[in-house]
C-alpha cells in the first residue's frame, strides 16, 4: 500500500528534472580478489570503485518476497562508493554498503566516473522520522488522502512555510510536509545546497533511526495540538462538519465514509477534535482513526478462495508447516471486527487472522443468526421448474437477491448448481449456494 504511494510521490517530485543520459557503470574495479557474499538475501560480488550521481537517483533495499523497494534518494553530484554488484530479478544493481542497518543498492545507470555539479536548487535533504509516514498538504493546509511519504525515505526541500501556525517544508510545487515529522540529513532548511564532503548522500555517519513520539506543539493562531500522523475515516451514518480554530462550524463538510489525513488532536471549548490541517477540525465523535478495529458481528462467506492476512493487510498467515493459510470458496466464518486500511477493508476472523473484504460476502447479524443454524452438506442441485423460466434466489432474511441491473436474480430451469448447506426457515427447507444465497427446495432435485 504504502510502497505504491511512495513511488507516486517520487514520480511527482521528480517531474521536470531531466536526468542525463549517463553511461552504464560497468567497471567494478580491477581487484583480482573479488569474492561473492550474501547481503539481505542478495548474492553480491565484491568490488571497489567511486562514481558520481549524474542526476537524482533512487536507493533500493531488498524486502524479501516484496522484492527491491525504494528507501531514499541520492542527489545529483553525490559521490558514491561502490562496494559490489549483483543481479536481482534480471536487473543489475551496484551495492553501496549498509546504512543504518539497511543494505543499499542502486541501479547501474545514471552514474558518472567524473565529478558532476550538484543541483543547487534544493536547500536541504530531509528524512521522514515518523514511523506512520508523513502526509503532504498544499499551501492552504489541505491534505491529499493519496499522498504519503514513507518512513525513512529522503527528499529534497525548497525552503519553509508556516501553515496553521506550524512549520512545513516545501518538497516541490504546492506540496508541503510537517517539519516535526522529519529530520534534516544534509544542508539547512533555508540555506543553499552547496557541495559538502558527502559519501553516498550521508554527511558523516548514517543517522540513527529515531521513532517519532507524540509531542505537543502550540499554534500561534489556534489551539494546542498534540501532534499525530495518520488517517481518519468519517462515520458511515452522516457527513462531518468542519470547524475552525475557535470551534465555530464552517460551511465545509466531509462526506460519510471518506478518508482524510489528520495531524493531531486538540480540545476546543471542552470538545475533542481531529486536526485536518489549515486550522480545520473535525469532532472526534464524527470519525475514527483509520486502522483501528471496529467491533462488529456477523458472518462472511468466501466468494473466491483466498489467503488469510495479518492486521497489516499484507503479511500472510502461515500454517504450522509454513504454508500460507487459505479459506475455501463457500465456507463461512464468524466476524469479530472490521479494520479499514486506506481504501482496503479487512474482516477480523479472530486470532490475528484477517480476510480482504473483496473476497467475501458479509452477512449482517440478524441474517447471520439464520445462516449460522444451517447444516453443512455437499451436492449438486438441478433446477426443476418450467422450461424457459427461472427460480428466485433469496437472502436468509427472506429478501430478494438482485442482479446488478436491478432485476431479480433467478436460476433457469435445468441449470445445475453446487450447494454447500441446508437451512430450515419457518419449517421450509432452502439450499445454500454460498454467500447468503438460497433457493427453495421445492424447485430443485439434489444429487
Amino acid at each position: 500500500m504504502l510502497d505504491k504511494k511512495a513511488f507516486t510521490i517520487a514520480a511527482t517530485l521528480s517531474a521536470g528534472i531531466a536526468l542525463g543520459s549517463a553511461p552504464l557503470i560497468t567497471n567494478h574495479g580491477s581487484s583480482t580478489h573479488a569474492t561473492t557474499t550474501t547481503v539481505s538475501g542478495v548474492s553480491v560480488t565484491t568490488s571497489s570503485s567511486t562514481v558520481y550521481a549524474s542526476g537524482n537517483i533512487t536507493v533500493y533495499a531488498n524486502k524479501g518476497s516484496y522484492g527491491m523497494r525504494a528507501v531514499r534518494t541520492i542527489l545529483k553530484g553525490t559521490k558514491i562508493a561502490i562496494k559490489g554488484y549483483a543481479t536481482v530479478g534480471g536487473t543489475k544493481y551496484n551495492y553501496i554498503g549498509n546504512a543504518d542497518g539497511t543494505d543499499e543498492f542502486i541501479l547501474t545507470s545514471g552514474l558518472s566516473t567524473s565529478a558532476v555539479a550538484r543541483d543547487t536548487q534544493a536547500t536541504a535533504v530531509i528524512k521522514i522520522i515518523n514511523k506512520n509516514g508523513a502526509a503532504l498538504v498544499n499551501s492552504a493546509g489541505v491534505g491529499n488522502s493519496n499522498a504519503q511519504m514513507t518512513y525513512d525515505s529522503q527528499w529534497k526541500i525548497f525552503g519553509t512555510k508556516t501553515i496553521g501556525g506550524q512549520k512545513y517544508y516545501c518538497v516541490g510545487g504546492d506540496q508541503y510536509v510537517l517539519a516535526a515529522n522529519t529530520a534534516i540529513v544534509t544542508g539547512t532548511e533555508n540555506g543553499s545546497n552547496s557541495p559538502t564532503n558527502q559519501l553516498n548522500g550521508w554527511a558523516g555517519a548514517a543517522p540513527t533511526k529515531t521513532p517519532a513520539t507524540s509531542t505537543t506543539t502550540t499554534q500561534s493562531a489556534g489551539p494546542k495540538i498534540t501532534a499525530a500522523n495518520g488517517q481518519i475515516r468519517i462515520n458511515s451514518d452522516a457527513k462531518a462538519t468542519v470547524y475552525d480554530q475557535t470551534g465555530k462550524a464552517t460551511n465545509k463538510f466531509l462526506s460519510a465514509k471518506s478518508v482524510w489525513k489528520y495531524f493531531g488532536t486538540t480540545t476546543i471549548n471542552g470538545v475533542s477534535y481531529y486536526s485536518v490541517g489549515g486550522n480545520q477540525f473535525v469532532r472526534t465523535e464524527a470519525a475514527y482513526v483509520n486502522g483501528t478495529p471496529i467491533p462488529i458481528k456477523g458472518l462472511v462467506t468466501v466468494k473466491t478462495r483466498t489467503f488469510l492476512l495479518a492486521g497489516d493487510g499484507q503479511t500472510p498467515v502461515l500454517n504450522a508447516n509454513h504454508t500460507i493459510k487459505a479459506i475455501n470458496t463457500g465456507s463461512s466464518w464468524k466476524v469479530f471486527a472490521q479494520l479499514n486500511l486506506g481504501d482496503v477493508t479487512l474482516y477480523d476472523l479472530g486470532g490475528g487472522q484477517y480476510v480482504d473484504a473483496g473476497y467475501v460476502n458479509y452477512t449482517a447479524p440478524d441474517d447471520a443468526n439464520n445462516t449460522a443454524s444451517a447444516i453443512k452438506m455437499s451436492g449438486t442441485a438441478t433446477i426443476s421448474y418450467v422450461p424457459g423460466y427461472g427460480v428466485q434466489v433469496w437472502h436468509a432474511n427472506g429478501s430478494l437477491i438482485m442482479n446488478a441491473n436491478g432485476t431479480a436474480k433467478k436460476l433457469m430451469h435445468g441449470s445445475k448448481w453446487k450447494i454447500y448447506n441446508v437451512l430450515t426457515i419457518n419449517g421450509h427447507v432452502y439450499y445454500g449456494l454460498g454467500g447468503d444465497q438460497w433457493i427453495d427446495s421445492s424447485y430443485v432435485t439434489v444429487k
